[in-house]
């Protein structure tokens, strides 16, 4: 699974300049998980302790008003 994440990293313009060595550094930290299609990955108002990167899908940020109107602030498709 690291081969995979490491590939996919490799490709990233973020990480174009790191040697392989420190890109390994942060695979071996890093995890792949599988989400299924309209679940939610974290919710307004969490404390955000990582980074999501996404390997292949769709992903819609959205912030709700009290009066429960949806505000859409990012959403894209990847691969």
């Amino acid at each position: 699974m690291s081969d995979v994440i490491f590939n996919h990293f490799k490709r990233e313009p973020l990480f174009k300049d790191l040697s392989d060595e420190e890109l390994q550094s942060i695979v071996d930290i890093s995890h792949m998980r599988l989400f299924k299609a309209k679940s939610f990955v974290f919710l307004q108002g969490e404390k955000l302790d990582r980074v999501f990167f996404i390997h292949y899908g769709k992903i819609k940020i959205h912030i709700s008003a009290l009066s429960g109107r949806e505000q859409i602030v990012f959403c894209t498709t990847n691969w």
